[in-house]
């Protein structure tokens, strides 16, 4: 349980709920929601990038690029553009993994977590 709170709060977490919703706008063809889904996932990446590691900052910048290279494109319907936005949403969702990997539980005095 103390796992998913720290999840629902991480900056990469938000980034990619606000991914998925751009995919899901998307599809719906709510082109402006998406639009604004995807500058609220970037914000969220630009967040994370604060505190981030190295190579994890890296990783972040070029998702944030390639968020913004979909932007530009996300105003009219495109089966290419619907993929690009879910690659966009897996992408960070594999970022919050390897941000939550790095948590380690606490051990008590008796050894229990």
């Amino acid at each position: 349980i103390r796992f998913l709170s720290i999840l629902d709060y991480m900056p990469t977490e938000r980034a990619a709920r606000s991914l998925s919703r751009a995919h899901s706008n998307y599809l719906a063809m709510k082109f402006d929601a998406a639009r604004a889904d995807l500058k609220e996932g970037k914000a969220f990446l630009e967040k994370a990038a604060e505190t981030a590691d190295e190579n994890a900052r890296a990783e972040m910048a070029k998702l944030i690029r390639d968020i913004e290279s979909v932007e530009a494109k996300a105003g009219t319907w495109s089966h290419e553009t619907s993929q690009e936005i879910r690659n966009l949403y897996l992408r960070a969702k594999k970022l919050t993994v390897k941000a939550a990997s790095t948590f380690k539980a606490k051990r008590n005095k008796s050894g229990d977590q």
